[in-house]
């Protein structure tokens, strides 16, 4: 017969990992990465939606603003945002 056990197994420990842990301990193809970056894009276009909607609306009450926009929109750096 054996004898009763003093030392119990260690179970192994199972924790929650945040994004910082998936983004650099796990090493992602080039789908997986354009895959959450497709997600996060489309998130913040949701997320951006009112304000794009109020600007919009704000180039379509007059010509001076839509020229206002016009001008903003023809800066190379918000093209290519």
């Amino acid at each position: 017969m054996a004898g009763p056990v003093d030392k119990q197994r260690q179970r192994p420990e199972f924790r929650n990992i945040g994004l910082g842990q998936i983004l650099t301990a796990y090493r992602l193809p080039l789908a997986g990465r354009v895959s959450i970056l497709h997600r996060v894009s489309g998130a913040a276009l949701f997320l951006f939606l009112p304000f794009l909607l109020y600007l919009f609306s704000q180039s379509l009450t007059s010509e001076l603003s839509f020229e206002v926009f016009k001008g903003f929109l023809s800066n190379i750096i918000v093209k290519l945002i």
